[in-house]
Formats: structure tokens, sequence, C-alpha cells
């Protein structure tokens, strides 16, 4: 007797290939979420209370952040300096992590500090003439800014003769700086005024007396930045020009 002959639709037989492999997807979606619930989850939920809110420190100094960090269990890492107009030096302007994020117990903050307001030096442009002056300037990251002609006697036109500030002061970048310049001659009977700020008394009399005038007056006044007996202002200024014979005031920083 002939067994019977069962005949497998082709459609069927592809409904249950497609099924079988979507019971592996999911058979595999399954282990694959077990595992992330147990290895990523889990571990964060449990640590959670090992967590700390990192609080801002900016604005504080390194001495301060230090102590607000270790109230919280971390702590602090200085890891660079900039230039600030904002915050004195010394102070705090940046972090990593920045405020309000979660971080694990003991995490180092990293801080940046202020070096405060970027001084630079005005050079010396006495001498030159008002090009190379100007060209010089730029080079320092300052700009020329008012030009003060005077007639002068036996120096060439356009010769810088004084600026302000005065060479070797300290100004924020891009400032600008003014120069007093030759214009031409004057009366045989008239000089320029040297420019004396900055330098020592002895050498402002020697420098006065040299040019043809006289030292009229003298005042003294406290000033720590520079050296005793150091001229702190003049009247006429450097570059001024006068009759010979005139008088010149000093004010002098006072000796200790």
């Amino acid at each position: 007797m002939d067994r019977p002959t069962v005949t497998i639709h082709p459609q069927a037989a592809s409904r249950a290939r497609k099924f079988f492999f979507l019971l592996v997807a999911l058979g595999m979606a399954f282990i694959i979420s077990i595992i992330l619930f147990d290895k990523i989850f889990m571990p964060t939920a449990v640590r959670h209370d090992d967590d700390r809110l990192v609080p801002s420190v900016i604005g504080f100094s390194v001495d301060s952040a230090g102590a607000v960090l270790q109230s919280v269990d971390l702590g602090v890492a200085v890891v660079g300096e900039e230039f600030s107009s904002a915050y004195p030096a010394g102070i705090i302007i940046s972090q990593l992590p920045p405020p309000g994020m979660r971080v694990r117990e003991g995490r180092l903050i990293k801080v940046s500090v202020s070096k405060g307001n970027q001084r630079l030096v005005v050079p010396n442009v006495v001498g030159m003439g008002r090009r190379q002056a100007e060209l010089l300037l730029l080079d320092y990251g300052l700009y020329v800014g008012e030009i003060v002609e005077v007639d002068t006697s036996g120096v060439e036109k356009g010769v810088v003769l004084a600026s302000f500030p005065s060479p070797g002061a300290g100004v924020a970048p891009q400032s600008r700086v003014t120069l007093t310049v030759a214009a031409g001659g004057v009366e045989p009977d008239s000089t320029w005024v040297p420019n004396l700020v900055g330098r020592s008394l002895e050498e402002a009399k020697k420098r006065i007396a040299a040019s043809g005038l006289e030292l009229e007056d003298l005042d003294y006044e406290d000033n720590e930045l520079v050296l005793p007996g150091t001229v702190l202002r003049q009247n006429p200024p450097g570059g001024a020009a006068v009759r010979r014979g005139e008088g010149v005031k000093l004010w002098v920083a006072r000796s200790e």
C-alpha cells in the first residue's frame, strides 16, 4: 500500500522560515537587553548615591574653590592661565566639567585662572621718523593717536620728540599713543623741552640745562611704582617749543 504524499506549499514554508527568524531575533534582543540592564543600568542606579553635583567656582580664588569643592567630595586642578579684563589675577574664569553636571565622588574639577588685564610696554620711538614710529607701535599692538607738531631748531621735520604715554609705560592692548613731532624751525631764541618723565632727577636737571632752560619748581609725590627720585610729570611737556631761559616744573617720586 502506497504512503500518502504530503505536499508543503511554498508560501507555507516561507512563512515558517520567517517565523523562525523572528523568534531568533526576539531571543537575541531579549538577551542583549538583559546584558545592557545588568552592565549599564544597574551599576548606574547603584552608584547614583556616589555622584556629586558640580557647583560653580567661577569668580572664586583657587583656595576658596578648593574649599567649596572639598565640601562636596570633589577636588580642583589648575590647568591654565589666561588674560582677562573681567576678572582680576588669581580668580577662576572657567571650569570643566561645567556647573550642574553630575560626576563621580573625588573627581578633579579643571579650572583656568585669570592673569588679569594684559599690559603692553610702550616702546621708545623718540628720535625716529614719524612713519617708523607708527610701524613700531603697530608691531607692539598699539596705535598712533594724536600727532602734535611743534617748531624746533636743529631737528629734522617729522622726527618724534616725545610720546604719551612715555616709553616704558604699561598700557592696555590697542591703546593709542600721542606723538610729538618736529614741524620745522623755531625762532632763534627758542628751544624745545626735553622729555624728562621716567628719568632720574639728576639726569633731568642736566637735560634742562643742556636745552638752555631752568628748573623752575620741584614738587614731590608718593609713588610706590617707581624708584625714589624718578620724574613723574613735567610742565611744559616734552617736545613743547619755548623761549630759552624759561622754567620747567617737575613732579618727582618722594624719597623714603
